[in-house]
């Protein structure tokens, strides 16, 4: 026999989730939909039990770890889910008329660029689309914002983004400090990836952190 919790069941366990320190509310949301059968099964199996003995046998039955291996298993879907999404948006960026006309010009551009011009205008170049690149970040941070940023999947991919970015950003100035090693054909090439790849992330980021606020803002205004 299935019993279902009620509403003020079902708001005592999240509130015993929540002080077991796991307060962002998607995470919450993700142990609720696992823990709340458990405490179900012990309400079943003695009708004459109390909530919150229900509660703590519930929690026993998960042992020492606690929630501890709930949490682990929403942190690795987060990760599959945003990297599944990451690679997907860069496939059909990159796929895509706009990306690839980007493309090209960016290669005719790197062609005259380090054929015709001084070192440090290319090098000033470089380092424009780097400051560029900053502040793109910067702005999609501030005009993407979720109604309440207490939740993990915000935070998460967030956190992503800024390996990503720091990543490009060291690659750019990485190959800055090459370029005199290299001739200008090497040079432009490796101008087109770093510059590309910038435009990429840009387009990707904004385009991920929109699927995350929108997704986080249905669950705030419609929580389970």
């Amino acid at each position: 026999m299935k019993r279902e919790l009620t509403a003020e069941e079902a708001t005592a366990v999240r509130k015993f989730i929540g002080k077991k320190g796991f307060r962002n509310n998607d995470m919450c949301s993700a142990m609720f939909a696992d823990f709340a059968p458990m405490v179900q099964d012990e309400l079943v199996k003695d009708t004459e039990v109390e909530l919150h003995e229900a509660i703590q046998k519930a929690y026993a039955a998960l042992g020492a770890i606690g929630f501890s291996s709930m949490e682990d298993a929403y942190q690795r879907k987060l990760q599959r889910w945003h990297w599944k999404n990451l690679q997907a948006d860069t496939r059909g960026y990159t796929s895509s008329t706009r990306g690839i006309l980007l493309l090209i010009l960016l290669t005719i551009f790197a062609y005259f660029l380090y054929r015709s011009t001084h070192k440090d205008f290319q090098e000033g170049v470089r380092y424009g689309i780097g400051i560029t690149m900053l502040i793109a970040f910067a702005i999609l941070l501030l005009q993407h914002r979720p109604v309440s940023k207490n939740y993990t999947a915000y935070k998460s991919f967030v956190g992503l983004g800024f390996v990503l970015f720091s990543f490009i950003i060291n690659l750019q100035i990485f190959t800055i400090s090459l370029d005199d090693q290299f001739p200008a054909i090497v040079q432009s090439v490796l101008f087109v990836v770093t510059a590309y790849s910038s435009t990429i992330f840009v387009n990707v980021f904004d385009k991920g952190l929109k699927r995350v606020v929108t997704e986080m803002d249905a669950l705030e205004l419609n929580p389970t």
